[in-house]
């Protein structure tokens, strides 16, 4: 299941080390890290059922946002990346 929340972000245009790089930006001044903790960090947490169920849904939301399969008021905060909407 990784492997296809894998493939399913780098189909969107999500790599690892795009995440691994927030991840950094948004640590590096609590914690001793770097990107290649960050990057290992992150394939750790793709491992947890409840980040894959989390991202599949997220992905699915996303996609029938984008064919205007969503009711609003839904459909704008999922089309504008709404910061506040959360799986």
């Amino acid at each position: 299941m990784k492997e296809h929340v894998k493939a399913l972000l780098k189909k969107r245009g999500v790599e690892m080390m795009d995440i691994a790089e927030i991840v950094f930006e948004m640590q590096n001044k609590y914690l001793p890290i770097d990107m290649d903790m960050c990057l290992r960090v992150v394939e750790s947490v793709l491992e947890k059922n409840e980040v894959q169920n989390a991202i599949l849904t997220g992905i699915a939301l996303d996609m029938a946002a984008e064919k205007k399969q969503v009711e609003e008021p839904l459909l704008s905060m999922l089309l504008g990346d709404e910061p506040l909407y959360g799986v």
